[in-house]
């Protein structure tokens, strides 16, 4: 089959890069994939593929494909306003990375957000044949709004390249930092959603531990003001935007993922391929993905048990050798792509 997929920017984020490794696994197993996208930043990541860069404006010839793949708004947006109305045998498919209406009322308010979340189901709704999620409780979500016929899910595969490294400066940055102390890391965009300032909350109960942040976003200084205020800035490194974060994995005692809400946890895998102990905030997603043999969950309303959490994963070093196996068995991209192909080919 010929794909193509639309893209807002080829950047290092989490739809863009399950697109990368979808496009290698399903060329593998003999589809023929295109990437368009339309912002001229830089690209932070390489495709298997022809690309090409287009105006939002400009239509594509969507009767050369059998599957235009559309994935974020923007894409959205695009293949609502040029699907043609007539003669058009090609199937539109989009894969719903996060949960709307949640993530827009973190980010924008419930008004503004509210607002745009139902616009952007709308767009779903009235142009593509196939709206894919990341898991069976995004379907359920998504059903109070679009027929459980159009819904499908399709876990994400994740594959990292591991001998990747980061500088030594980085490296003894992290070490002169860590010291003595056991390490708490995250690497995600800084957002209220992402649950950064519970761990930041839970610092001065963790005496022997200290925190890296890896990634930026506007709620930042935010969370260095936090840090100070609890007296806790020196346990806390922010090191910014780093590109292949996961490389980052290794110097972690404890990965931590206390989001409040998330499309699927594709930090979580990266951990998983490096047997790192994990930390989950106990949301519906990280419940379907993973046991409790695999991870440890907390509570987002009870501190104490975000601190009771991290104790355990201390005292057990199981926990980071079983998500590895989950990951192996569950989340490699070649299952990933197997899926969309059939998902593809049953349209």
């Amino acid at each position: 089959m010929r794909i193509a997929f639309i893209l807002s920017a080829l950047i290092n984020r989490g739809p863009e890069v399950v697109v990368s490794e979808l496009v290698s696994q399903l060329q593998k197993i003999g589809h023929t994939c295109y990437i368009y996208y339309f912002d001229g930043k830089e690209p932070e990541l390489s495709f298997s593929c022809q690309v090409k860069r287009i105006s939002f404006y400009q239509s594509i010839p969507f009767s050369n494909y059998d599957i235009i793949h559309s994935h974020g708004l923007r894409p959205d947006m695009y293949t609502f306003l040029h699907k043609p109305l007539i003669r058009c045998k090609t199937k539109f498919v989009s894969t719903i990375h996060a949960y709307i209406l949640d993530d827009f009322i973190y980010n924008f308010g419930r008004l503004k957000g509210g607002f745009f979340a139902y616009i952007w189901l709308y767009l779903l709704t009235s142009r593509i044949d196939k709206i894919v999620t990341l898991s069976n409780n995004a379907v359920k979500y998504y059903s109070h709004w679009i027929s459980p016929k159009k819904l499908a899910f399709i876990y994400n595969g994740r594959s990292i390249n591991m001998s990747d490294e980061i500088s030594t400066e980085l490296q003894a940055q992290i070490m002169e930092f860590k010291g003595e102390a056991r390490l708490l890391g995250i690497n995600c965009k800084l957002t209220r959603r992402k649950g950064v300032d519970l761990l930041i909350e839970a610092l001065p109960m963790l005496d022997n531990y200290k925190l890296l942040i890896v990634g930026d976003g506007f709620i930042r200084q935010e969370l260095e003001d936090q840090a100070l205020r609890l007296k806790v800035d020196d346990r806390c490194l922010f090191l910014g935007y780093q590109e292949k974060a996961y490389r980052f994995v290794p110097f972690y005692d404890i990965y931590a993922s206390p989001s409040r809400s998330e499309g699927f946890g594709l930090a979580i895998m990266e951990a998983a391929i490096y047997s790192c102990k994990v930390l989950c905030s106990d949301i519906p997603i990280f419940r379907e993905l993973f046991t409790e043999t695999e991870v440890c969950f907390f509570d987002l309303k009870n501190i104490n048990s975000l601190v009771r959490a991290v104790k355990l994963l201390e005292k057990d070093n199981s926990f980071g050798l079983n998500l590895n196996k989950k990951w192996l068995s569950s989340f490699s991209p070649k299952k990933m792509a197997i899926n969309y192909s059939d998902l593809y080919e049953s349209l």
